[in-house]
């Protein structure tokens, strides 16, 4: 029976960190502009409304306002796709894809409104 074996690149161990790193200061990033916004967010989950466009554009100002440079919304990654929010932090190149949770749960003091599920992935 063979083995596979994962090869890293040189400072592939470096790479996965500075990856980590992003991650734990994207989070922390999301986690001030919701807690900023409360009220807007409030009015959005009051009414089952999607925020993600929103998101996209707090977030870029913030990542502005905490070192990020060349931010841009929805630019192109050269694979023929977009991403949501891309920026350069400590001279790397970030690609990030926001996806915000689904709205079709039932909450008492929400609307009651559904919304397909086959909507969500149409979009």
């Amino acid at each position: 029976m063979g083995r596979a074996c994962l090869r890293w690149p040189r400072d592939g161990i470096h790479e996965i960190a500075r990856i980590e790193r992003m991650e734990k200061i994207l989070r922390s990033w999301i986690v001030d502009v919701l807690e900023q916004r409360r009220s807007l967010l409030a009015i959005a989950i009051r009414q089952r409304a999607k925020f993600e466009g929103w998101l996209k554009f707090e977030l870029a100002l913030y990542a502005e306002q905490h070192g990020a440079t060349s931010v841009e919304v929805e630019a192109p990654t050269g694979a023929g796709s977009r991403s949501d929010l891309t920026f350069l932090y400590d001279g790397k190149r970030y690609d990030v894809e926001l996806k915000t949770s689904n709205t079709n749960w039932r909450m008492k003091g929400v609307l009651a409104r559904t919304r397909p599920i086959t909507k969500t992935f149409v979009e």
